[in-house]
């Protein structure tokens, strides 16, 4: 059981990194979108939390490479941005919607 998520632990990086990346591209899509019906504001704050969570995934596939050394803790902040980011979404979406 323990090989299973020693597997788990060093393909996960990977596979959050590759959708982080298939999310941006679906991103740069909606962006060619000319419809001016379609308010943007909440989704750039969504793209950014994109851009930190490509970042914090990064630092995670650089640190288990072993090109980086860097503090396991880095990423409780990038969590807390991502979640602020989100939330600030849903608090923008909200007042839109109003």
């Amino acid at each position: 059981m323990s090989t299973l998520k020693e597997a788990f632990t060093l393909v996960a990086p990977w596979y959050n990194l590759a959708m982080i990346l298939v999310g941006l591209y679906l991103f740069f899509v909606l962006s060619k979108i000319k419809n001016n019906s379609i308010n943007l504001a909440p989704w750039k704050f969504v793209f950014a939390a994109l851009g930190v969570g490509l970042i914090e995934e990064l630092t995670i596939v650089l640190r288990s490479s072993g090109v980086i050394s860097v503090p396991i803790h880095i990423n409780g902040f990038f969590e807390v941005i991502i979640i602020g980011l989100l939330l600030y979404t849903l608090f923008l979406k909200r007042k839109i919607l109003r």
